[in-house]
């Protein structure tokens, strides 16, 4: 009976490793396609506030459209010099953290449209903001900004 139980536990763990594999693919390509809205090349302030309709290709093809007083406004923001080292949108990036949703700001730049916008202070690191303070940056820059999804390791 020996022999048994211990195959039987062998087979058990390679079912669940085998599953876990396939879990962790379809998560990934679950995330991949949450994420197909994200730009296939993000464009500069400069450049998109010379487009006569200021836009980007999309990863899954689609066209996504800035409305230009977003970018005016964010022109006023961000100083002249650094117009052509923003590239919009503003990634927003969403995923859990001990339990919470929360969303870092990565890009120095982007970290300071955002700060100024909700009025935080500046310090070292990634930004985490959290859902209210989400929902008000998406209400005033709509279309400059995009969520990007993502699986927490912790």
């Amino acid at each position: 009976m020996g022999i048994q139980r211990w195959l039987h536990a062998k087979i058990i763990n390679t079912f669940s490793w085998i599953n876990g594999i396939v879990e962790e693919r379809i998560v990934s390509r679950l995330i991949e396609t949450m994420n197909s809205h994200l730009p296939k090349r993000r464009m500069s302030l400069k450049e998109l506030l010379e487009m006569e309709s200021p836009h980007i290709e999309c990863r899954d093809g689609s066209l996504h459209y800035f409305e230009e007083r977003e970018l005016e406004f964010i022109s006023r923001i961000i100083p002249a010099e650094e117009h052509e080292r923003l590239f919009l949108p503003v990634i927003l990036e969403m995923t859990t953290y001990m339990g919470s949703t929360v969303v870092f700001v990565r890009d120095r730049l982007h970290q300071y449209v955002i700060r100024t916008l909700l009025d935080i202070p500046e310090k070292e690191g990634d930004l985490i903001i959290y859902l209210p303070e989400v929902r008000e940056v998406r209400r005033k820059l709509p279309t400059t900004t995009q969520y990007m999804f993502r699986i927490s390791s912790r």
